[in-house]
This record gives structure tokens, C-alpha cells and sequence, in this order.
């Protein structure tokens, strides 16, 4: 099991396209995600550094490390997760 704490995470359209980018990662077995905390837990023989990889290209860095075209990525996730969860 993996945990980590990232950035610019801000509703439930984010969370959801978390989940869906991380979920189809190799050996990813589960994902729970804490919008409040920004804390994401995924379960799986996964590795970290791709896992990191990840989030970072989505716009969700790990805590402190992110930057101003982190957060503009982040929105574009954000907006797609909010529409894929509206349409499911």
C-alpha cells in the first residue's frame, strides 16, 4: 500500500479522474482518495515513482513540489473528471 499527500486537489471531479488515470497503472488493486486532505491511498504492488509520474502529469504533485502549470492542469483533470462522473 502506497500513500501520498498531493496538491490541487479541490472536489469530487478531481477525485474521480484520480482514480480512473490511477487505476489503470499496472498492479493498482484499489484507490481511495481524501479530497479534504488531498491524501491518496492506493493499493497494489505499485511503484512509487511512476505513481508520482502519474499525479505530477495530471496536474497533482506531491505536497510542496508543484507549480503554477501544475495547478493549470490540474483544472483541465478537473473539469474532465466532473463530466465523465456526470455521464456515468
Amino acid at each position: 500500500m502506497l500513500s501520498l499527500t498531493v496538491d490541487n486537489i479541490k472536489c469530487g471531479g478531481c477525485a474521480h479522474q484520480i482514480e480512473k488515470q490511477l487505476r489503470q497503472q499496472a498492479n493498482v488493486e484499489d484507490v481511495a482518495i481524501a479530497v479534504d486532505t488531498g491524501e491518496i491511498t492506493i493499493k497494489g504492488d505499485v511503484q512509487e515513482p511512476v505513481m508520482v509520474e502519474v499525479l505530477r502529469k495530471m496536474g497533482y504533485p506531491l505536497t510542496g513540489t508543484g507549480n503554477a502549470i501544475n495547478t493549470a492542469k490540474s483544472f483541465v483533470s478537473c473539469m474532465i473528471g466532473r463530466v465523465d462522473k456526470a455521464t456515468s
